[in-house]
């Protein structure tokens, strides 16, 4: 490149141009996709400032009750360390640890996939977060490529494939791909082959000379003010270029005329931030995450529209970016918090609450609704949805309820979905619980009780015993019983001692009753004592039973009819 090609002979002194070659071309001496805003340890932290102002921030924000990673575990999983043997480190700006499209977006073309990895890196935290793993490398990664669309250089650019288009028909680049011309110097003009009039055919050959189409380094995206410093593509060429020195010089400006006036990043929540409603029964986060990069590019489109203003002061784009990373945080939050109970309802069964309260102080969830699942029979089965018909005021509460007509206990899952109109807010709460289903003197079906038809009028002095019981559950028609009878003479040596002890079980179909029945028998049937079993049934007619117990032994069945009268409740 010749000497006025250069875009910082034009704009800086030599001494400050030696300044920035002796500081950064020790640092980045290696082949490098750049450090978009810094993210080297210990000496261009501006990624790392972001997560722990951001983390700051929900430090006093209640919504962040859940388990969330601290700064230090975001910034672990961030940085940059360069040492003599090249780059390396946990963060996405690590050579081939991600493509340089990842960090970009145009949203004048629509094209770049920060905004794409912003919503992959939030669902990616979230998933981590349900089943209880370490989401610090997601966090913060999503804030990542998030803080990237405040700089003015990653909201310009094209793809690779579509610059070699433009390379190989020689055609101008229009501002629609590079952004503003000032993007090169605020100071002096581009050169031809370098911006100047739209012509970048020094940029692009530069460009496809090191990284030609379909690279495995993960260059795929053009940025045109990117290897336009001294030394072409390697790290002095970027340090010095307008992408990189722009960058270096934000940082300074910053660290010294802010950090130590401790300047705060805007107050409250970006405002661009809108959220989605979660969905119940499937990935409920998958809505915010496509609100997520929604916002990404939403943020890009501001940075671009505002390429002056940043450009001449940096430190609004650092501190809007604190504020950003804080927004996606907590829209990955929510101040729905859920709790349960249990009532017996009056004939039979019992009725679940949720209750859904709303922790926010200032603003209302609007459109609460929630459903209930629970398990029988090894089946997840659900109920109907429920829905508020008012909002759950600012520290407010809501409850829905469903009845099960059922002494079963059940384990459930409630889901419950709102939405907060201005707070970033998930709007989405589950609870597990297990009812206690409803003790058996709880319930109140049908009672029916009578007697064997055996009489003992003819036998000697002695006690005497004949009942029946029968109970119709309202629980699916389940029914229980008992049958005894028993006589014990008065005077021993006459006549011997008889009983019989069953238990009935069936069920009933509305006017046939009918099921097994087993206990023991001593001296009714056969002579002496043992078990007995076989069946029962009987028909139900207005208020009254009718029907037979038939037992069996040794090939031989024995009868025994029985009635019985309803009782009053």
């Amino acid at each position: 490149m010749e000497e006025e090609e250069r875009p910082m002979a034009n704009s800086r002194t030599e001494a400050a141009c030696s300044r920035v070659l002796l500081t950064l071309i020790f640092l980045l001496a290696f082949p490098s996709e750049g450090v978009p805003w810094g993210a080297i340890k210990e000496y261009a932290e501006t990624h790392q400032y972001i997560l722990r102002e951001a983390m700051s921030l929900a430090a006093s924000d209640s919504a962040f009750v859940q388990k969330f990673p601290s700064a230090e575990e975001l910034v672990n999983n961030d940085y940059v360390i360069v040492t003599v043997l090249g780059k390396s480190g946990p963060g996405p700006d690590v050579d081939g640890a991600s493509p340089y499209s990842w960090h970009y977006f145009n949203p004048v073309t629509g094209e770049g996939l920060a905004p794409r990895k912003v919503s992959d890196f939030f669902s990616g935290m979230m998933h981590k977060r349900v089943r209880g793993e370490s989401q610090a490398r997601e966090a913060a990664w999503a804030a990542h490529f998030l803080a990237d669309m405040f700089v003015p250089y990653h909201v310009v650019g094209m793809p690779e494939e579509a610059a070699w288009q433009v390379f190989m028909a020689g055609t101008p680049v229009g501002e629609r791909e590079t952004g503003p011309a000032e993007l090169y110097s605020r100071q002096s003009p581009a050169p031809a082959g370098w911006g100047g009039g739209g012509d970048f055919s020094s940029a692009l050959e530069l460009l496809f000379k090191e990284y030609p189409p379909a690279n495995e380094e993960g260059v795929d995206w053009f940025d045109p003010w990117y290897f336009n410093g001294w030394g072409g593509t390697s790290a002095p060429g970027i340090a010095t270029g307008s992408h990189g020195f722009w960058e270096y010089q934000a940082w300074e400006w910053f660290r010294f005329c802010h950090i130590a006036q401790k300047s705060l990043p805007p107050q409250g929540y970006d405002p661009l931030w809108k959220n989605r409603k979660s969905e119940m029964g499937t990935v409920f986060w998958r809505a915010q995450a496509a609100a997520a990069a929604e916002y990404a590019a939403a943020c890009a489109a501001r940075t671009r529209q505002n390429i002056p203003a940043i450009l001449a002061g940096p430190d609004q784009g650092i501190l809007n970016a604190v504020r950003a990373v804080y927004t996606l945080y907590r829209a990955s939050m929510t101040s729905l918090r859920a709790s349960w109970r249990q009532e017996d309802l009056t004939g039979g069964g019992y009725r679940v609450f949720c209750t859904v309260r709303n922790t926010d102080p200032r603003e209302e969830c609007v459109g609460a609704g929630a459903r209930l699942l629970y398990r029988k029979d090894g089946r997840w089965l659900v109920r109907e949805t429920v829905t508020l018909h008012r909002p759950v005021p600012p520290q407010g509460a809501g409850e829905f309820f469903w009845d099960f007509r059922t002494s079963d206990s059940f384990q459930c899952i409630a889901e419950i979905t709102g939405m907060f109109r201005q707070t970033p807010d998930l709007g989405y709460v589950n609870i597990s619980f297990t009812t206690g289903g409803v003790a058996p003197e709880m319930e109140h079906g049908r009672t029916f009780a009578g007697k064997m038809n055996l009489s003992m009028a003819n036998y000697p002095e002695g006690s005497r015993i004949n009942e029946l019981s029968l109970s119709i559950s309202p629980f699916g028609g389940n029914v229980r019983g008992i049958a005894r009878l028993r006589f014990i003479p008065a005077v021993p040596g006459g006549m011997k001692p008889m009983g019989l002890e069953l238990s009935l079980e069936g069920a009933s179909d509305g006017t046939r009753l009918s099921g097994t029945c087993r206990g023991t028998q001593e001296n009714v049937f056969w002579t002496g004592s043992g078990s007995a079993a076989g069946r029962w049934s009987c028909i139900l007619s207005g208020g009254q039973v009718k029907g037979t117990i038939v037992l069996e032994r040794d090939g031989k069945t024995f009868s025994l009819a029985f009635y019985g009268n309803e009782l009053a409740r």
